[in-house]
């Protein structure tokens, strides 16, 4: 009997009686139009469902970044003589367009790359056209065998979407590759959404024409010979039409080659005797396979691996599921396909991750109110509403162009709490014994809505790249917090009977009721904790109005205290993406041939693939460099750690280097990169090494120095002597194909093979090209027929020449970055500033990378949005209140929660994210309702003056404050509930959700234990406060003008 009574005196406290409330207008025409407001929603939900299924899905929001490149190729030719002749000119021509930030560019061998970065607003069509236009203006004057210049959309960040490994028991690697090639990538790149494919690992089928040097001087053969013959033998035309009576009839000229007998008996030129001497005669010829560029393996099995990227406007899904059935019906008895890496499965999962929190949260929420209010079928009710609150949203998020990413879901969670807020504050401050048609705090409600939309709305101003990522979920928030509004003034108080809400014969799962009734004893200790809670909070009020210096005291020191681990704490502008898995980079030397680059990736591979913990170890081999990407099982929780560990294992590995990287150190400031710009590369090198030096030095976190570049490599250089070249009618370029094709080899020409083409490649024979005493013993024909060595129109020499050039704004430059470990940007910044101080020759500079330079940006503009959110918070206060002084007192209550916050993520090593001040906006949101409702309801109190504020606490403020207590102690204890398992959820994407959901179960804590102290104490003792702080201050301006006198009696 006694436990009953408890709960039922626990439901809720009496309050003064106060004047009847009238409905809104909106509420009343709801009443009269009850049929229509019916039909409204439920159109609105059906457009919803639409709306739902036609937003796109992705797993980070697309920003698009604003670059493009110009690509040109010349093989051949070294990185000097292109950065001259094509890598100058196009960046001279292109720099005259408006809108231009940076420029870059690397010139390699037989290569030139111009980036071109626009500023964020660029139309990149338009300037896709202007740069073109200014391309073709230089281009004319370029040499006749360059290619002609192609402009792509460039995005540095760009990651397949997609790796597909095909495997086979009955075809080898090398078929694999072939299928591949011919046919799978083909029907790949059909499918709407992807805009590349990259084939790896195996080697293309060509067919080679291997040359033997001795029958070919013997015969009076040479390369340039060879390949015109090979050239003019494979040809297919269609010269023209005839006409026959009155119809055209088309003519064409076939005579490719579709058989390697064809090519072996091509004729070349007659011998002495008359007779013919053919390709057979001075080469072999044979199906091969092309010299390894690139391997690729899984778990150190050598696979085919197809890498797919997906177009930024693309639904990943739907590309997900196309390309899911067209390698469905590719597969056969010989040939299927593993989908190594999903991103749509990525984001599936994560979205059911957070599906699951979010639920699961809902059903502690569920529980836990039907255990507070003592009825559950509200809390089904409130279920019902999120529902239609959410297809409602999708409206808005289609029609803005939103997609549901792992950020906006993280806003969709966040929207739900919010509506929680409204849909309880529905419950709680309504009074039944009324029968109020209207919630009794739509204003401060509505208001709090615009203090939300209007602190996100800066963001509008913010970095394109901000806002890509954080408008979206601005958008989403305020707009599912706006649709919870209308729901509550229109729809909820529908619901509204004589005792309480009423939803028909309504029946609770089964399921639901044994929980329930399961955690019933529950409800003792949820009771037992809010009487605790009222009985310290109006004790705590009781002891500030009587000590009003202990309570400033304490104000002003936690105030303080929180701004000191303010300064203290880390600060990241970006979100650290939580991925179990870890990029190695294994950098090798200049000139290191590609099977030792190999060999030593493959060692790696298997020193790795030993460890526990380690579920999958995929590689990508290259020429210069391998990526080695290390995926863990879900029971690693500090992948970062590990790095190191992985790095100790690999060993020593000279002369190459191994560092292991996350997906987005660089933003997260544990790679920072540094160019030196000047114009010797020799003297660019030196600086940059000393510079990287110093730079280690200056940080004592540094892990490891990264030169972003190769040193020179050796040269075998082929001087052409023109007076004797041209006296025995030898061109350069006569001399340039015989070495080129007689080292590396070239395509001559295709050949036709069941409706493909295949490469005709033509090489001298391994037996002429391996050493440098080879390149002696070539000749050349001369323009009479007579060959003569290659030495007498040619010298040979040693040298060393870049590998690639690189340029900033039309600059040489060379960078470096450094590993850092655990260290903020606050730390990093004042150290590296010294490295500008360095004394350095004329024309030559240190600038901080593009990365650190965005950082630094970012930092600004986070610094004026939030400036700017201030400026809209207390505007939007002082327009509701009509008062310049009134948002002061509100703002009041902010200090206290806020800075808990930064206390405590300080102490769980939390870094200041904007995710975490996302999470502060809602508090401050959240802390500003409650000082409304408080202000409101005390203002009987408050109007009594000066004479009730010097008496003894009235017995009627007394209770008033014991029901707010209470209703405020269900309101935040229900929505931190519904937030508890989020702050445990983990996974891909998760980091963002987890970070929010414990920064507003810290700040629903804060307001709880401060908000009621702080604001009533505040509002209804301000003249006690004032009298407190003006005694304090005269007390110190006598304290410090007594040991003034003292110290000048001192003096004299």
């Amino acid at each position: 009997m006694a436990k009953n009574k408890k709960k039922n005196d626990l439901r809720e406290y009496k309050t003064v009686p106060e004047p009847d409330r009238e409905p809104s207008v909106l509420t009343l025409w709801v009443e009269k139009h009850k049929t229509g407001t019916a039909m409204i929603f439920l159109s609105l939900i059906l457009l919803g469902i639409i709306s739902f299924r036609f937003i796109p899905i992705s797993l980070f929001p697309e920003a698009p970044y604003p670059g493009l490149t110009v690509e040109t190729e010349y093989f051949g030719v070294g990185p000097e003589k292109i950065e001259e002749i094509i890598t100058k000119p196009i960046e001279e021509s292109v720099s005259t367009l408006g809108g231009i930030e940076h420029l870059f560019s690397v010139s390699e061998e037989g290569k030139s790359k111009v980036h071109i970065q626009f500023d964020q607003n660029a139309d990149l069509e338009i300037k896709s056209l202007e740069i073109r236009d200014k391309v073709e203006q230089v281009s004319y004057k370029f040499p006749r065998e360059t290619q002609k210049p192609v402009v792509l959309q460039y995005d540095p960040t760009q990651k397949p979407s997609f790796i597909i490994v095909p495997k086979s028991a009955s075809l080898n690697i090398m078929e694999i590759r072939e299928i591949s090639d011919r046919e799978i990538k083909k029907i790949i790149e059909g499918i709407p959404g992807v805009s590349e494919v990259v084939v790896a690992g195996g080697k293309p089928r060509e067919i080679l024409v291997s040359c033997d040097s001795q029958k070919m001087l013997g015969y009076g053969v040479d390369m340039n010979l060879l390949l015109s013959a090979l050239q003019e033998g494979n040809y297919n035309e269609n010269p023209g039409e005839v006409t026959e009576g009155n119809v055209q009839i088309p003519v064409y000229v076939k005579g490719r080659m579709r058989s390697l007998k064809e090519i072996e008996s091509l004729s070349l030129r007659k011998d002495n005797s008359g007779k013919l001497v053919r390709v057979e005669d001075v080469a072999k010829v044979s199906f091969s396979y092309r010299e390894e560029h690139s391997a690729a393996r899984v778990n150190g099995e050598n696979t085919v691996s197809i890498y797919v990227y997906r177009a930024g406007t693309a639904n990943l899904l739907a590309v997900s599921d196309e390309l899911k059935q067209e390698l469905k019906k590719a597969e056969n008895e010989n040939l299927n396909f593993e989908m190594l890496y999903d991103q749509a499965e990525t984001v599936t999962t994560a979205i059911r991750n957070f599906f699951f929190a979010s639920s699961l949260g809902f059903l502690l929420f569920v529980i836990a109110a039907s255990l507070i209010f003592q009825e559950f079928k509200s809390s089904w009710l409130f279920a019902f509403f999120l529902v239609c609150q959410f297809f409602i949203g999708s409206i808005l998020m289609y029609f803005l162009k939103i997609d549901y990413n792992l950020v906006t879901i993280v806003g969709l969670i966040l929207g739900c709490g919010c509506c929680l807020c409204v849909f309880i504050s529905n419950r709680l401050f309504s009074d039944p014994e009324k029968n109020e048609k209207s919630i009794a705090i739509t204003g401060e409600i509505f208001t709090t809505i615009l203090l939300v939309s209007g602190v996100f709305l800066p963001i509008l101003f913010a970095t394109k790249e901000l806002k890509s990522v954080y408008g979206g979920l601005g958008f989403v928030l305020s707009g599912n917090f706006f649709v919870s509004f209308l729901i509550s003034i229109t729809i909820l108080p529908s619901f509204r009977g004589e005792s309480g809400f009423k939803i028909g014969n309504f029946s609770v799962p089964k399921v639901l009721k044994t929980l329930i009734s399961k955690a019933d004893p529950l409800s003792f200790y949820v009771h037992r904790m809010k009487d605790d809670f009222i009985r310290r909070t109006l004790s705590l009020v009781f002891y500030a109005k009587e000590n009003p210096r202990i309570f400033l005291s304490f104000y002003i020191l936690f105030i303080l205290i929180g701004i000191y681990f303010y300064l203290i704490s880390k600060h990241e502008f970006i979100n650290k993406v939580e991925e179990k898995q870890l990029i190695g980079n294994v950098e090798f030397p200049s000139g290191t041939s590609f099977a030792r680059i190999n060999n030593t990736t493959e060692r790696i591979e298997k020193n790795l693939s030993e460890l526990y913990n380690i579920k999958e170890v995929n590689s990508r081999v290259e020429n210069g460099k391998s990526t080695i990407v290390v995926k863990f099982n879900e029971s690693v929780s500090d992948v970062d750690e590990i790095g190191k560990e992985l790095e100790e294992i690999v060993g020593d590995i000279k002369p190459a280097f191994i560092y292991f990287s996350g997906s987005n150190d660089e933003a997260l400031l544990k790679e920072v990169t540094i160019d030196v710009i000047g114009d010797d590369l020799n003297t660019i090198d030196r600086i940059t090494r000393e510079v990287s030096s110093t730079a280690q030095g200056l940080l004592p976190n540094v892990r490891h120095v990264l030169l972003r570049y190769k040193p020179p490599r050796e040269e075998v250089r082929v001087a052409i002597d023109k007076e004797k070249s041209e006296s025995l009618g030898i061109s350069s370029q006569d001399i340039g194909r015989l070495v080129r094709y007689g080292i590396q080899g070239g395509v001559a020409t295709k050949f036709i093979e069941e409706d493909r083409e295949v490469d005709v490649r033509i090489r001298y024979d391994s037996n002429f090209r391996d050493q440098f005493s080879d390149l002696k013993d070539y000749k050349i024909s001369t323009e009479d027929g007579k060959s003569v060595p290659l030495l007498e129109v040619a010298s040979l020499t040693r040298g060393t020449t870049p590998v690639r050039i690189y340029r900033k704004n039309k600059r040489r430059v060379l960078s470096f970055s450094l590993r850092i470990a655990d260290m903020s940007l606050t730390e990093i910044i004042p150290k590296l500033e010294k490295l500008k101080q360095i004394e350095l020759p004329k024309q030559y500079r240190i600038e901080f990378g593009d990365s650190l330079k965005k950082v630094l940006e970012h930092q600004k503009k986070m610094n004026f949005i939030l400036s700017f959110a201030a400026l809209i918070l207390f505007m939007i206060l002082a327009s509701y209140l009509e008062s310049l002084k009134g948002p002061f007192l509100l703002l009041s209550v902010l200090p206290l929660p806020l800075f808990l916050i930064i206390i405590f993520v300080y102490f769980i090593d939390i870094p200041l994210t904007i995710p975490v001040y996302i999470g502060m906006i809602i508090i401050s949101a959240f802390a500003i309702l409650e000082a409304f409702i408080l202000r409101k309801e005390l203002a009987p109190w408050k109007d009594r003056g000066e004479k009730f504020e010097s008496g003894t606490m009235p017995y009627d403020l007394t209770e008033k404050i014991k029901s707010l207590s209470a209703k405020f102690f269900q309101l935040w204890f229900l929505i931190a509930l519904f937030y508890l398992p989020s702050a445990f959820s983990f996974g891909t994407g998760s980091a963002m959700l987890k970070t929010v959901s414990i920064t507003l179960i810290l700040g629903l804590v804060g307001i709880c234990f401060f908000t009621p102290i702080v604001f009533i104490t505040l509002y209804l003792y301000p003249i006690t406060i004032a009298n407190t702080v003006i005694r304090t201050y005269r007390h110190g301006m006598d304290w410090t003008n007594f040991r003034i006198k003292e110290l000048r009696r001192k003096i004299r």
